[in-house]
């Protein structure tokens, strides 16, 4: 290999300088963009983890909801089988009265 000149090595040196100088740049840029990335994901945990809760929170709302409206559909049956009874049984007395009024005429 030939011996470098002077000016031969200050372009070398200046060119190694350089090159130092970009993948600096490079790895900061590198190092920004993991921050920014971390920093997202971080955000998106604390977002799902938010629709998490909100969604639990909405399954044990309609889950309440759901068993409340069940027991007022229990409740309104046992209300109109009650009333049918009495319906059966005002019918009962009426055929009697009818019955009763057959047999005196």
């Amino acid at each position: 290999m030939s011996e470098l000149n002077g000016d031969d090595l200050k372009k070398l040196i200046e060119s190694n300088a350089r090159s130092i100088e970009a993948l600096s740049a490079s790895h900061a840029e590198i190092a920004e963009a993991q921050r920014r990335a971390e920093k997202e994901m971080a955000a998106l945990r604390d977002t799902l983890g938010h629709v998490a809760r909100t969604q639990g929170n909405a399954l044990a709302h309609l889950t309440q909801l759901q068993g409340e409206s069940t027991a007022q559909m229990y409740q309104a049956i046992n209300r109109l089988e009650n009333r049918q009874g009495e319906l059966v049984e005002i019918m009962k007395l009426l055929v009697e009265k009818v019955g009763e009024s057959k047999s005196e005429q």
